[in-house]
């Protein structure tokens, strides 16, 4: 399985695929004539409530003390248009457990970029771990806090790297064409485990550190099997799969591998989407995330005999353990938002509340050690470094006197109306310049629209549509059509959003990653399911093949913004809005067109 880097680059090479010509003005130049026309359930909950046998901490907590003093490590310069770096102050919060334990290690958006951060709520700010013009993700710390297991594609492919605290030494532990990526540690330290695309889907493979031989296939679903958690007593996985067809936690029992009964699955519920599943330290509980009707939410439930009695913690979309059992810290969402929260695992009581991480949150991990009193000189370097991202600077406008805009001409972009507002043409480029490198073609070279004048009319119902504003663009829905773009849904309260995927032009692994995440067909309402037709769609039945790029996420990252549905989409298409991304700066719409419009324009019909 392993390959030098020499013979990877020759076969990336050989394999690379590229768009042809005619293909391209085919896609970037057909007429859009096509597409014309709550509470919470709580799921199972338990009313006697749930005891936790958690894992006695390795130091008495105090009821109340002061918070320590900050490790001597230099803390990371973080952007002016980042969250402050101080640490949290818990102390004066009635709940506060005393001195939490151990290391955060988390991936987050740097500089357009994710990246790994350490991170102590208490004594440690966000501290810079790796820096470059690639992205790192996923990060597991070993079981003795030395190392850190993560997925990067700064070799030009996903791969699996560690990174060891006290020295700085960077090792690559794979080397393959195929997507590998969200590796976790078995309790010995002598394995990881790890997604990886085999033969057109995910599944979940493991690996011994010391290479005596490759890696071992855990699963063969025609689904994608993805998001592995290694049971304390290293007999069992828990993952993702979709292979029942739809999201399920699914449970691999390691020693009785080929046996007809080795994968279980724990959840079985084909109303809510199952994902991110994590193990108390002590393997008795696990803790899973699962979405119904626009609710992402935490749950856990005691782990006998594979089976699981879920009982609702809180809203979330991951959750981590700490290392003494108690503590979740738990990554949640808003539609352009991730925020990271403490909470308790017993009755999920915030420890501290819920704080912004701008742009993109991919994955964190908690182990029990800290970091070295002094990091490695490479390490330090890295922390000390200040990242930036310019073209977030130029969204909004100066203080003092407004000012009016210009709608400025994109000369070579192709759309109705080819101009932004001056503010937005740099992100704008920005965004359009990562895409053409991360998908392999000019996504944004060919526009269903950008700027709409205010004497073209809009589809009904969109009278305050942002793409008047000139910060706004839509990209062409026709790509849905052609298999180059796909849309997932997602429901945040009682609105509906849709994430983007766009399909890379190289399938080799060199660029994008398989999809996780079950797309949502439009074309359904039409198949004659009464079911399909009123909810306006269903999910695929299968997750498609090949490897793709989060434009949703991506876009995030530079500042451009998803919108949602209007409440009608079901039955109205133009509703939908699945295609139009705005660069806000924290604007309303009236705010927005007073840029580039006199008062007047409110008062005349």
């Amino acid at each position: 399985m392993n390959h030098s880097p020499e013979s990877k680059a020759r076969r990336r090479s050989a394999r690379k695929l590229s768009v042809s010509p005619w293909l391209v003005a085919l896609i970037l130049g057909v007429n859009l004539a096509l597409l014309a026309g709550l509470a919470w359930l709580i799921w199972g909950r338990n009313s006697s409530g749930l005891q936790l046998v958690a894992t006695p901490p390795t130091q008495t907590l105090a009821t109340s003390s002061p918070t320590p003093e900050p490790t001597p490590v230099t803390p990371t310069e973080t952007p002016a248009s980042e969250p402050d770096s101080v640490p949290v102050e818990l102390a004066s919060l009635p709940i506060y457990p005393g001195e939490l334990p151990g290391l955060v290690v988390l991936a987050r958006s740097d500089g357009g970029y994710t990246h790994l951060f350490a991170y102590h709520p208490e004594r440690l700010p966000f501290t810079r771990l790796t820096l470059g013009d690639w992205d790192d993700a996923h990060p597991a710390l070993s079981p003795d806090g030395r190392q850190i297991a993560f997925a990067s594609n700064r070799d030009g492919d996903w791969e699996i790297y560690l990174l060891d605290l006290h020295s700085g030494d960077l090792r690559q532990l794979t080397n393959d064409l195929t997507y590998q990526s969200a590796p976790v540690w078995s309790p010995d330290g002598l394995w990881l485990a790890y997604e990886q695309f085999i033969n057109g889907s995910l599944e979940i493979v493991i690996q011994p550190l010391d290479g005596t031989f490759d890696a071992i296939q855990l699963t063969f679903s025609p689904g994608a099997d993805h998001s592995p958690a290694w049971h304390p007593d290293g007999e069992r996985i828990a993952f993702v799969s979709t292979s029942a067809g739809q999201s399920d936690i699914w449970l691999a029992h390691i020693s009785r591998i080929g046996e007809p009964d080795y994968l279980t699955n724990l959840t079985r519920d084909p109303r809510k989407p199952q994902g991110a599943p994590s193990w108390s330290p002590d393997g008795s509980h696990l803790a899973w995330s699962a979405v119904f009707e626009g609710h992402e939410a935490i749950f856990i439930s005691a782990f006998e005999a594979d089976t699981l009695t879920p009982r609702y913690v809180g809203p979330g979309y991951r959750a981590v353990w700490d290392p003494t059992g108690q503590y979740l810290i738990v990554q949640q969402r808003s539609p352009d938002q991730n925020y990271l929260a403490l909470i308790e695992a017993a009755n999920g009581r915030y420890i501290f509340p819920p704080i912004s991480i701008p742009g993109r949150l991919k994955g964190a991990s908690w182990g029990a050690e800290s970091l070295p009193a002094s990091l490695p000189v490479t390490l330090q370097t890295i922390a000390d470094t200040t990242v930036t991202a310019p073209w977030l600077a130029e969204l909004q406008p100066g203080t003092g006197i407004p000012q009016r805009q210009t709608a400025i001409n994109l000369n070579d972009i192709r759309a109705p109306y080819p101009a932004l507002n001056q503010l937005a043409t740099q992100p704008f480029y920005a965004l359009r310049e990562r895409l053409k490198s991360t998908a392999g073609w000019d996504v944004l070279g060919d526009l269903e629209n950008a700027y709409v004048p205010l004497t073209q009319p809009l589809p009904p119902y969109r009278d305050n549509d942002w793409l008047l504003t000139g910060r706004a663009f839509a990209l062409h829905s026709v790509l849905i059509e052609l298999n180059w773009m796909v849309v997932a849904r997602e429901d945040f309260g009682g609105q509906t959003y849709w994430r983007i995927f766009i399909k890379t032009a190289s399938q080799d692994g060199s660029q994008g990653q398989p999809l996780t995440q079950l797309p949502w067909d439009f074309r359904a309402r039409f198949s004659g399911d009464t079911t399909a037709y009123e909810e306006g769609g269903a999910p695929y039945e299968n997750i498609p093949s090949g490897y793709w790029v989060d434009f949703t996420d991506l876009a995030l990252e530079y500042g451009w913004q998803r919108l949602p549905a209007l409440s009608t989409w079901r039955t109205y298409f133009p509703g939908i809005r699945y295609n139009i991304f705005a660069v806000t700066a924290g604007m309303t719409w009236e705010q927005a067109m007073l840029e580039i419009y006199p008062p007047e324009i409110f008062s005349q019909p």
